[in-house]
């Protein structure tokens, strides 16, 4: 389940909606991950660089990176599963 904001705009913020909406649109998707890290910037450089080139992405557990890193794998940067390969792609490209 992901939620997004009335402009679009994904993920939305802690404060709300990058147009200062508060509406958000839950939608189901399967999420799939494409990277994994225990560097909480390697996977916002990776998710930027994703968003940049058209596919949203989501980094699960972000806001909990430093104090459970060990137990759940690290972070890891999602997207929907129908552009799994072509972030995969991308991200092997930016190595």
């Amino acid at each position: 389940m992901v939620a997004r904001c009335a402009s679009s705009s994904f993920p939305p913020s802690h404060s709300g909606c990058a147009n200062g909406s508060s509406t958000f649109t839950v939608t189901h998707m399967d999420l799939v991950t494409v990277f994994r890290t225990f560097d909480l910037g390697e996977a916002q450089v990776i998710r930027s660089h994703l968003d940049g080139a058209g596919i949203q992405a989501d980094i699960e557990h972000e806001n909990s990176a430093a104090l459970i890193d060990v137990a759940v794998g690290g972070v890891r940067v999602v997207v929907s599963s129908d552009k799994a390969d072509e972030a995969r792609a991308l991200i092997e490209q930016a190595k």
